[in-house]
């Protein structure tokens, strides 16, 4: 950051028509809502280029990203900073280290993490019965989604205390929405689970969690890591090791060059950023969701399998949240449960968490 540039842009040319516009960002500078608003300005001024009889003129924001920072010195310490850290050291004491995860060996050493990414896209008609059984239960898709990645973690798991983190925007006053820089922070969901308690139940308490930790998001991740007072590992990320985002930017996701066409191009980050990092949105009718997971503790197949289970359950939610959690979903395949009935195991699991 010292030598910088902070902001590299380059265009390749591969082809007589065919370019490549390469945008490197240091994340002290940008967001996700930054690129939003990076792309829309960039393609207003391309279109303004094009017609310049339009006349257009581009205003810049009245208020800077140094303002926002020193308005976060002025609030955010002594009794006003002390209130959010009170609350972190009590909700996360006594966090277990992390999630562990079945039919993985030990953590390697540094040095051979690499990434991948596997998708799932539910269908139209499973996306509007969530969306369905969300507004009835005054949630969000996050909240709904949360609550079925928790009961599949569980599942997987046989854990029934975990962390799950999440990132907020971080633009929780109307003047910052239209300033470039990195507003965002990390948010820790801790979640208990209880197989006796009922599906729908467990959406509130999920709701309650995702409340009561955005009243308390303005407290930076770093206060939060040390407030928390847990051991860390210096191979993991602190506090937890699986992640669920919602994305939901309103700014315009996509360049515009008028008679170009373009395509955004996907890349890999050089390392995993968690052990599991799952992203959902909306597109079009139907909720996509990707993972990206260290392929050193995963393998393609068992985040397929990982995929499955989570599908399996939100559509057991949906169709049955008076449910209790401990109750598996569905036999993934007619074999397996044909195998279960001709080999039932010997002892029954009473947490409900076996698979």
């Amino acid at each position: 950051m010292q030598n910088g540039p902070l902001l590299r842009v380059a265009l390749i040319q591969l082809r007589a028509n065919e370019h490549v516009l390469l945008v490197v960002m240091h994340h002290a500078i940008s967001d996700g809502w930054s690129i939003g608003m990076l792309l829309s300005e960039l393609s207003a001024r391309y279109a303004a280029l094009l017609s310049p009889a339009s006349k257009q003129t581009f205003n810049s924001p009245q208020i800077q990203y140094a303002d926002y920072a020193c308005w976060q010195r002025q609030t955010l310490h002594g009794p006003a900073l002390q209130k959010h850290l009170d609350y972190w050291a009590k909700y996360l004491h006594g966090i277990p280290p992390a999630l562990k995860f079945p039919d993985t060996s030990g953590r390697p050493v540094q040095g051979q993490h690499n990434v991948a990414r596997s998708a799932l896209t539910l269908s139209p008609a499973m996306t509007r019965r969530a969306s369905e059984l969300a507004k009835q239960n005054r949630i969000s898709p996050f909240t709904l989604l949360l609550s079925s990645l928790a009961i599949t973690l569980f599942h997987w798991t046989a854990q029934r205390d975990f962390v799950i983190g999440t990132v907020v925007a971080g633009r929780t006053r109307r003047e910052f929405e239209n300033i470039p820089g990195c507003f965002i922070n990390f948010l820790p969901l801790r979640l208990t689970i209880d197989p006796e308690d009922t599906r729908a139940h467990l959406l509130s308490i999920t709701r309650q969690v995702v409340l009561e930790a955005q009243d308390h998001q303005d407290c930076p991740f770093q206060e939060i890591v040390a407030a928390a007072s847990s051991k860390r590992d210096g191979s993991r990320n602190p506090i937890y090791n699986v992640a669920l985002l919602w994305h939901q930017l309103p700014n315009q996701s996509e360049l515009n060059l008028g008679p170009a066409e373009t395509e955004p191009i996907e890349l890999l980050p050089m390392a995993p950023l968690l052990d599991l990092r799952f992203e959902a949105e909306r597109r079009n009718r139907s909720w996509h969701l990707t993972c990206e997971y260290d392929t050193a503790l995963f393998t393609d197949r068992s985040i397929k399998d990982l995929f499955h289970r989570f599908q399996q359950t939100l559509q057991t939610l949906v169709h049955s949240p008076n449910g209790k959690v401990g109750q598996s979903p569905p036999p993934r395949s007619p074999l397996r449960s044909l195998a279960s009935r001709l080999w039932p195991r010997k002892t029954a699991r009473t947490d409900g968490a076996g698979l």
